[in-house]
């Protein structure tokens, strides 16, 4: 689960909810890794046939044992140790805040298998229709479960779809990292286009992008596609 976060500006937190669809019991592990790949603490968590458990603000509770202060942003993986359970829990995040005590704003995540990454090595994503003007900021989100790998990310012209920009990320395993306003890191005055994602060296990646309303913070989730 990426995005995961525990910040005191903010009061930003991170759930996360664990669905068990087998009929039988299973065990699974939880390791937070920070946005260095670094592992930082871990868990262990029985969950009963049809069951689920709820973390609320799991990166302040005693689900992982995390230290306990200090502002934390990564990833959360879950592995199923049970043996002859082959189905994966059904698995979503959500981090938001509540500084204002009146509602939250945030962004769910759903989790990804970490065998079934949106962009191989012998693949190319595309996050289309991206934003960057007064109504709209967008973030981009890498995160690698195999490393080292390098990431190609190529901002292209929205009437064109000729190369305007391009920069490179190079990751660790189990690294996740977010680009605050990917318009303008890749060229500073486009408003508008396109990313194109690819493997420069590496197995693959997940990637995806949060679009902004800049007046509500609403943000729209939008995984990369991957093309053949």
């Amino acid at each position: 689960v990426p995005g995961v976060a525990r910040l005191t500006n903010g009061n930003w937190k991170s759930d996360i909810t664990v669905f068990n669809p087998v009929g039988i019991g299973v065990q699974f592990n939880l390791t937070f890794f920070d946005n260095g790949g670094k592992e930082i603490g871990t868990g262990s968590h029985t969950l009963e046939a049809k069951h689920f458990l709820h973390f609320n603000d799991i990166l302040r509770t005693s689900a992982m044992s995390l230290p306990s202060e200090g502002d934390l942003v990564g990833a959360v993986r879950i592995d199923t140790v049970s043996p002859g359970v082959t189905n994966y829990p059904m698995i979503h995040g959500r981090t938001y805040s509540d500084r204002l005590g009146l509602g939250t704003f945030g962004q769910g995540i759903a989790a990804f298998a970490g065998d079934e990454p949106n962009i191989k090595a012998d693949q190319t994503g595309y996050i289309a229709g991206i934003r960057n003007n007064p109504s709209y900021r967008m973030k981009l989100g890498l995160i690698v479960t195999e490393g080292p790998v390098t990431i190609e990310v190529t901002l292209l012209n929205k009437i064109t779809g000729e190369p305007i920009g391009l920069r490179h990320y190079e990751l660790k395993a189990n690294q996740s990292i977010i680009q605050t306003d990917i318009v303008s890191a890749l060229h500073p005055s486009a408003d508008a286009g396109s990313l194109r994602i690819r493997i420069v060296e590496g197995n693959s990646v997940w990637a995806y992008a949060s679009m902004i309303d800049r007046l509500t913070f609403v943000p729209e989730y939008i995984p990369a596609t991957p093309v053949d």
